[in-house]
């Protein structure tokens, strides 16, 4: 593709993608975040968790990002809303 949309489609439930700042403190601090939004343990605190499965947290982490985004590409370039020319 040259020139166009792309739709990202995470495809999966527990999944998400969103488009930010590639910088590792700010990656770590989505990580701290959403441990904080929805720890893993204990996993008995979900009652999902209840049916076998241990993902609860997967589930509500999720909700926090979109099930997809649309980007647009220019020149065969990715370009994202803050106008760098990568994603990650």
């Amino acid at each position: 593709m040259q020139e166009g949309l792309c739709l990202v489609n995470a495809m999966h439930i527990t999944a998400s993608v969103y488009i930010n700042d590639a910088e590792d403190g700010l990656l770590h601090d989505y990580d701290v975040w959403l441990e904080k939004l929805a720890p893993h343990e204990p996993t008995s605190q979900y009652q999902h968790n209840r049916t076998g499965e241990d993902n609860a947290d997967a589930h509500l982490n999720a909700r926090s990002w979109a099930a997809k985004v649309v980007v647009a590409i220019t020149k065969a370039s990715w370009i994202s809303p803050l106008g760098t020319d990568f994603l990650r």
